[in-house]
């Protein structure tokens, strides 16, 4: 089972440093040991970012039983 934290900014408003502090906290407080992170910075206008620069791809190589963990449901959508 690997364990990824996904961080994803679309604005200069947000920071991916906040987002994997809030994530290694998460994993921290529920014994859980993060594999790897996929941190995508300014993924541009949300409706024009492709999946290349979302990083999706990397996500989409995940097995039954690995965990996603994201600050917001909001992170993987769009």
């Amino acid at each position: 089972m690997k364990i990824i934290g996904y961080c994803r900014v679309s604005t200069d408003a947000q920071s991916v440093k906040s987002q994997v502090l809030k994530i290694r906290t998460y994993a921290k407080q529920h014994k859980m040991k993060i594999d790897k992170f996929i941190e995508v910075n300014k993924s541009g206008d949300n409706n024009k970012a492709s999946d290349k620069d979302r990083k999706i791809d990397e996500l989409r190589q995940l097995k039954k039983g690995d965990v996603i963990i994201v600050t917001e449901l909001s992170r993987l959508g769009r």
